[in-house]
């Protein structure tokens, strides 16, 4: 692959459109399957399978996070003409939440991720930032708290409907606070 400075000078970002699902689905698929399998936790990589995000209720979700809508907004990345990365952002009231956040494995760790918060960052104007975590992921849950990212709330267990039975992953909230957001936006 490329240094990382060529692939950042490569890279552009964008709005999403309706005709970006098909790719779409598989850098969410790749990146989760990379991210969310752990063997400690019954967690392999058939729940994160291409078959997985092929199902219906998998499709609606990332249509509901890749399609424009009133108060939401997807960026995407790309290097070149392939798309290795996303972020969705959501407004509640006095919230937003972040959502659909993935960078292929092999374009991590070079800056695309901090370029597409940054976006997600623009649009919030200062407003709290929610999202849901996966904690057995330590990776994304060092970079959150590194942004400054705290957690609040109890935990709760996802249940993907195309899982077997008894299958769950627990996730947490984390919360970055509206001065938090804007000391990371200047930071970014």
């Amino acid at each position: 692959m490329a240094s990382a400075r060529n692939t950042v000078k490569r890279m552009h970002i964008r709005l999403s459109r309706r005709s970006d699902l098909k790719e779409y689905m598989p850098v969410l698929q790749r990146s989760a399957e990379d991210a969310y399998t752990s063997k400690r936790l019954g967690l392999d990589r058939s729940l994160f399978s291409e078959r997985v995000y092929a199902s219906k209720d998998m499709q609606e979700w990332m249509k509901g996070n890749l399609y424009p809508g009133q108060g939401k907004r997807t960026w995407l990345a790309f290097f070149g003409s392939r798309m290795i990365g996303a972020i969705t952002v959501k407004r509640y009231g006095r919230r937003n939440e972040l959502r659909g956040f993935y960078i292929l494995p092999e374009f991590q760790g070079i800056g695309i991720g901090r370029l597409l918060v940054k976006k997600a960052l623009e649009f919030s104007k200062g407003k709290e930032i929610i999202l849901i975590l996966y904690p057995h992921n330590l990776k994304s849950l060092a970079i959150y708290r590194g942004w400054g990212f705290r957690r609040f709330g109890g935990p709760g267990y996802h249940h993907w409907p195309t899982w077997p039975e008894g299958v769950r992953m627990k996730y947490i909230h984390m919360l970055l606070t509206k001065g938090g957001a804007g000391r990371l936006l200047k930071r970014l």
